[in-house]
């Protein structure tokens, strides 16, 4: 089957862009456009378009005039339209684009921060547990410590009260000696006043010797007595001296240690307070970052009433076209129709 040849629309459409485009109409422009057609055919339709115009090599009439202003006028606006739809959509486009990668950094940071955050409360409840139950600690080791002064204090109370006793053992021992030697005094003295009686006084001196050697066994025996009390005294008075000085050494292990606890408090409460610090800065950049996400929002709202309005825009552009288009076709067939008359007058004359 042959392919159909142009038509005469086809061949007066090309010719009147070709007008719009204020270049002059002819057969091979035509065939660019249509690329399709015989030369031939081609010139014979534009021939009639020509003449169907009245179009003149050359000439400026006011119909082709019309045409082209109008023709042109739509291509200009069709085409800066088209142009500036595409470039601020393209714009659009990037400035959305780079408004949600900037959006989901912020999200994926303010997640960061969240995690950061509840990793830092994490941490610092376990502090405060930690600080507490050191609290704790040393509460129940300054009462061990309060028990063991009192224990102490007590210890050195009965150390007071056997060095008492022992002072009044050494003070009886030195009566006892005292009492020896004045008895010692007093037997010599009666050896020499009784040496001129010593044959009637001897049963008598017998006597009373035999009752001092008992009163000196008894005094010797309690003097012996009272020594190994003394010494008994000694020995538990160094055990005491020894259980004191292990008391105060615990107590100064303890002091060190509570000294300790209360350095490690110290450093666990100073790095609560940085915590607290960062915990603060943190909620202070999520804000500032909130901020930048808002103002980011405002900006895609802006920039999307622009694109709205821009769409309204080629939308009037589109509407003015279409009146344009109308316009158009009502001129033609106004052309038409005074054409029509004008070859019915020539027809008259």
């Amino acid at each position: 089957m042959s392919r159909p040849g142009i038509t005469y629309q086809e061949v007066a459409n090309a010719a009147i862009q070709l007008q719009g485009q204020n270049e002059n109409p002819t057969v091979d422009r035509v065939r660019e456009i249509l690329e399709t057609g015989s030369k031939s055919t081609i010139a014979r339709h534009l021939k009639e378009w020509k003449s169907k115009t009245g179009h003149i090599a050359g000439s400026e009439g006011i119909s082709q005039e019309l045409v082209s202003i109008v023709k042109g006028l739509w291509e200009r606006l069709k085409t800066e339209a088209d142009q500036k739809i595409t470039q601020h959509q393209h714009e659009t486009n990037r400035i959305i684009d780079e408004a949600r990668q900037a959006f989901i950094q912020e999200q994926k940071r303010n997640s960061d921060l969240q995690a950061q955050i509840r990793q830092s409360e994490e941490q610092l409840h376990q502090e405060k547990h930690l600080s507490a139950t050191l609290h704790q600690s040393l509460e129940e080791e300054k009462r061990s410590i309060a028990k063991l002064a009192e224990r102490n204090h007590q210890l050195s109370q009965q150390r007071t009260d056997q060095k008492s006793e022992i002072e009044r053992l050494h003070k009886l021992l030195a009566h006892v000696q005292a009492n020896l030697e004045h008895y010692q005094t007093s037997i010599q003295k009666l050896r020499e006043e009784q040496a001129i009686s010593a044959e009637k006084q001897k049963a008598a001196y017998d006597h009373e010797n035999s009752y001092l050697k008992q009163e000196i066994a008894s005094i010797m025996e309690l003097k012996n007595h009272l020594q190994n009390n003394a010494d008994q005294l000694q020995i538990k008075l160094k055990l005491l001296n020894d259980q004191n000085n292990a008391l105060i050494a615990e107590k100064n292990l303890y002091f060190q240690q509570l000294q300790e606890k209360i350095i490690h408090q110290t450093v666990l409460q100073n790095q609560c307070d940085q915590l607290d610090k960062s915990c603060v800065d943190h909620q202070r950049t999520i804000a500032e970052k909130n901020g930048i996400i808002i103002e980011l929002e405002k900006e895609l709202a802006v920039l999307t009433d622009q694109l709205r309005n821009a769409k309204k825009s080629f939308q009037d552009a589109q509407d003015t076209i279409r009146i344009l288009r109308d316009e158009k076709l009502y001129l033609t067939q106004e052309k038409a129709h005074v054409e029509g008359q004008f070859k019915q007058l020539q027809t008259t004359l």
